[in-house]
């Protein structure tokens, strides 16, 4: 199970996308809680958030003006927006890091439960990351990978493989060690050879 200790770590993780190169976005999504029920700052009930983020000079910055966040991203200390992250870390916070033009993603998560107040971004726990693009001649290939558990053998039965609509025999696959989509490609024909 991989987890990142901070969102530098998350960041580093495949910085680029796999298919076009292009840096992966970072976004994080979630629910909040009034702070009581005389004064509704997010609605009457949990209301769901969707803050983009965008990196500049080792901050993470929320892009949407109606809400305020700030992180430094290498040691994960909240610069601004701590009431929100606070309300955010008592359900389940998902992080999501995608290509702005391919089907590329990855999901962490920090599970809720916390009641403590923090100054700091909690870590994140790798949930899944999902793959899907037509290679030449048509081909699909979708590729998805779940993390539910420590047991690292449980991880790799999680990989599933979808070529031209026909599930591949499952494989150990690490995105982060691919260097380009011909490597990729090459793997999943050598795959489906030996299917």
């Amino acid at each position: 199970m991989r987890i990142f200790e901070t969102l530098q770590e998350l960041i580093n993780y495949i910085p680029n996308c796999v298919i076009c190169g292009k840096e992966m976005k970072l976004s994080i999504e979630g629910y909040v809680t009034p702070v009581s029920p005389s004064k509704p700052k997010f609605g009457k009930g949990s209301q769901r958030v969707y803050l983009k983020l965008e990196l500049k000079d080792g901050i993470l910055r929320c892009k949407q003006d109606s809400l305020s966040l700030a992180i430094e991203a290498a040691t994960n200390k909240l610069i601004d927006g701590e009431e929100l992250v606070n309300r955010l870390m008592l359900h389940t916070i998902n992080v999501k890091k995608c290509c702005p033009t391919c089907v590329f993603k990855s999901v962490s998560v920090y599970g809720k439960g916390h009641t403590k107040k923090t100054h700091c971004f909690p870590p994140l726990t790798l949930q899944s990351e999902e793959l899907n693009y037509t290679m030449r001649g048509g081909k699909r290939c979708l590729i998805t990978k779940h993390y539910l558990s420590t047991n690292s053998s449980d991880e790799e039965a999680n990989c599933i493989i979808w070529f031209d609509r026909v599930p591949l025999q499952p494989i150990p696959l690490d995105f982060s060690k691919l260097t380009s989509l011909e490597q990729l490609n090459k793997k999943i024909k050598t795959i489906v050879v030996f299917q």
